[in-house]
Formats: structure tokens, C-alpha cells, sequence
């Protein structure tokens, strides 16, 4: 009967609010550009209170420079990024993820948005670190290493012997390789500070310990930055290693 198809509706409506606002990134439904519902964290990542953007066009919310190329429909049907305004001026990067979602029985379109700010800061401060690392690479002897955490391939630069006493050709391109050339001794150490600046969430990284070399223990400096990734996972280490 109505009351009870009502009933069911409101009730799926609440359960889908309830989910939308435990989430940190912003959710929003519109329709054909005009804001519907959106969640606590999409109020917030643009600086409006919530009863100034029921009815708003979505559009608002895109920097002026992007309003030139953006598609008619606003925010996209598919996935992108763009920059967004807050209310006050600002502008920052976002990302945006739409698609249909079925709503108390009726199909409405979602956008999910990103705040890309920290990520983006990440990036730079990276590059610029690789900057350094190489520039202090080329004046020192170092070697310069960039870590791919999620698959462990190690890159390497730099004058390879003089801190592990062999030429690239003996090198092996993976991070087991380099943790195995570290003394028995600091092994275990160092694993555990890695595993500590990763779980930390820490972005600088630095230690002293021993590598085997060609058979006789080199002391070793190692600095290096995090990147992490849009996941909050850490994505990449790039940094140098100087034998002290």
C-alpha cells in the first residue's frame, strides 16, 4: 500500500544520508547541474553553509578559468579533474567521479569530489626533493634511489660502487635485494624504522647503518621523502644514500 511504499522510501532515503555523511569526501546529487543533497564533507570542501547550496547550480562551484571547457553538464557524467572555488575566492585541484546511483527506487545522478590540495603539495614536495637529492648526488658521490613501494622496483643513479662496492651490472632493481645487501647486524633495525615512518604516516626519512659492500661493511647515510598516493597509502621514497 502507499503508506507502507512511503515508509520504505524515507527509510532507504535516511540509510543512504547516514552513509553519504560518514564519508571524508564530498557527495553530491543534482540534477541536470542543480544541486539536490550533498553531504557535510561537500559543504565543508567549499566553504558554504548547507542551506546556501540546496537549488545552486553546480557550475558555481568551478573555478572561472574551467568554465570555458567544461562539458554542459556540470559535474561530469563520467570522471575528471578540475578546479574547484570555494565561496571564498580560492581555488583549489579536485577530482570529481560521477554515475548514476538508484535513490529510494529512482535512478539520480552522484558526484563523488576529491580535495586534491594535500596531494598535489605532496607531488611538489617530492619533485623538489628529487631536485636536491640529485643535485647533492652530482656534488658528492651519492646515489640516488627511488623506491616503488607497492611493486618494490628500486631505480638507482649515481656512482653505484662507492657505496656498494659493485657496478650496476651486479645490481639487482628490487628493494629485497638492497635489504639483503644491509649488515646482518642493522637489518632489523632499519626494517622496523621503515615500517614505523610508513605506518606514521611520516614523509622524511633518514638512518645510519652498514652495507656489506664487496666484504667489508660500508657505513652508509640514507635520507629520503615518502610520496604518498590518493589513497593515503605511501606510493614512492626517492632518496640518497652517501657512504660516511
Amino acid at each position: 500500500d502507499r503508506p507502507a511504499l512511503d515508509a520504505q522510501i524515507e527509510e532507504s532515503e535516511a540509510r543512504w544520508r547516514a552513509l553519504a555523511d560518514a564519508t571524508h569526501e564530498g557527495v553530491v546529487v543534482h540534477d541536470g547541474g542543480t544541486i539536490l543533497f550533498f553531504n557535510a564533507a561537500f559543504a565543508r570542501m567549499f566553504g558554504y553553509e548547507p542551506h546556501e547550496m540546496v537549488g545552486m547550480p553546480a557550475a558555481r562551484l568551478l573555478a572561472p578559468a574551467e568554465k570555458g571547457v567544461a562539458r554542459p553538464e556540470w559535474p561530469p557524467t563520467d570522471q575528471g579533474e578540475w578546479m574547484g572555488l570555494r565561496k571564498d575566492g580560492t581555488r583549489f585541484p579536485m577530482s570529481v567521479s560521477s554515475k548514476p546511483i538508484e535513490i529510494a527506487g529512482k535512478l539520480q545522478p552522484i558526484a563523488v569530489v576529491r580535495d586534491l590540495t594535500e596531494q598535489r603539495r605532496t607531488e611538489l614536495a617530492v619533485r623538489e626533493g628529487r631536485a636536491r637529492f640529485e643535485l647533492l648526488a652530482s656534488a658528492t658521490s651519492a646515489v640516488v634511489y627511488d623506491w616503488e613501494i607497492a611493486t618494490g622496483h628500486v631505480g638507482w643513479s649515481g656512482p653505484l660502487r662507492s657505496v656498494f662496492g659493485c657496478s650496476m651490472l651486479l645490481m639487482d632493481s628490487n628493494f629485497a635485494w638492497w635489504r639483503d645487501q644491509i649488515h646482518p647486524e642493522d637489518r632489523g633495525r632499519v626494517e622496523k624504522d621503515l615500517a614505523g615512518l610508513r605506518a606514521s604516516g611520516g614523509t622524511a626519512w633518514s638512518a645510519d647503518y652498514r652495507v656489506n659492500g664487496s666484504g667489508t661493511p660500508m657505513d652508509i647515510l640514507d635520507r629520503g621523502l615518502v610520496e604518498f598516493g590518493e589513497d593515503g597509502r605511501p606510493r614512492r621514497m626517492i632518496g640518497v644514500l652517501t657512504n660516511v
